[in-house]
């Protein structure tokens, strides 16, 4: 469980994000922490995991929360890929073989390991974060708005890590696409606009909530380029859908490693 105990937010220019916000939270479940712009979801992410403090108030945790996944900022640049790994499993009391094997098992380090990590590229630095994420154990993880970081092609291999690690452990998941909360959430918190945030079991009435607070803007009438438009966004879906469907055995082996 996790208690926000009549804890508050501001930002540095005075804005409240959070006013006295008292409510229990489940680090079991695979909850969705739906809001709009600018209602606080990725503050919500950063405060549970300690990342950033409450201006007010307390949160307590019953319950071993992982930072946000992908949180890259604590990397040492100028130390290598290996020495930035061990010093994370250290941290948090896992082995650093296995953790260096696992992510190894998901992100093509060959010849990267032992140089500085930021010698990596932008995107394989993040995917080394998120993997290194997965590869340490806690009982809630935490996700802002992705599960793991890639192109459509690689959607499966982070879809199967999430489903290995939340088998056994909780997840919470900020997002403002009531799809995304449907497909990896069985709970929500609803976040609002100057007003206290809701818990909801049902994830139906979560988003009827959330769609109510934030109404879906009109769609203009399409024009007649918009087909031929639609119709190469069509082809290259199923481009996606064939590479993704080839990673599919390697998203099986890795979520072995993940059990």
């Amino acid at each position: 469980m996790i208690r926000l105990d009549t804890m508050s937010y501001a930002y540095f220019r005075g804005k409240t994000v959070f006013d006295g916000v008292s409510i229990d939270l489940p680090s079991h479940r695979r909850m969705a922490v739906l809001g709009g712009p600018e209602t606080g979801k990725t503050t919500l992410i950063g405060l549970l995991s300690g990342v950033i403090d409450p201006t007010a108030g307390r949160i307590q945790r019953f319950a071993h929360l992982s930072f946000p996944a992908g949180y890259s900022r604590a990397f040492r640049m100028p130390n290598s890929v290996r020495q930035n790994v061990i010093f994370a499993a250290r941290i948090y009391d896992a082995d650093p073989d296995d953790v260096l094997a696992f992510i190894a098992g998901i992100v093509d380090l060959e010849g990267m390991l032992d140089r500085p990590m930021r010698d990596l590229a932008v995107p394989t630095r993040l995917a080394v974060a998120f993997a290194l994420t997965y590869a340490l154990p806690f009982d809630t993880y935490l996700f802002d708005n992705i599960i793991g970081p890639g192109d459509p092609a690689t959607r499966d291999l982070w879809r199967t890590l999430f489903e290995a690690r939340t088998a056994q452990s909780g997840a919470i998941l900020a997002t403002r696409q009531p799809r995304a909360a449907e497909a990896y959430c069985d709970c929500a918190l609803v976040l609002r606009r100057n007003a206290q945030p809701v818990f909801f079991e049902n994830m139906r009435e979560a988003i009827a909530l959330f769609e109510e607070e934030n109404p879906a803007p009109r769609k203009p009438a399409p024009t007649a380029g918009a087909s031929d438009q639609a119709q190469g966004d069509s082809a290259a879906a199923q481009g996606d859908s064939a590479a993704a469907q080839g990673n599919s055995a390697a998203a099986q082996a890795v979520a072995k490693a993940a059990e």
